[in-house]
């Protein structure tokens, strides 16, 4: 079902976003798929390895800015 390389759509904000293979998935512990979250969490190593972009979606006062889409404040 999942292939590196492929991509996905986003349906909150219609963003194209890749679907990647990352030694952080453990299929023995479940399906093997693992979000990989924006940088504040563990996970965000797997983003680093696969050298995913890191969208911030937060203004300094904790509102969503214009990446957010039509959540942005």
């Amino acid at each position: 079902m999942a292939v590196a390389g492929r991509k996905l759509r986003l349906p909150l904000l219609d963003r194209e976003i890749p679907l990647v293979a990352d030694e952080w998935a453990k299929p023995e512990l479940g399906s093997g798929c693992v979000k990989i979250t924006p940088p504040t969490t563990p996970t965000t190593r797997g983003g680093q390895r696969q050298n995913l972009p890191m969208v911030n979606i937060l203004n300094t006062d904790g509102t969503l800015n214009a990446n957010a889409g039509p959540y942005a404040a």
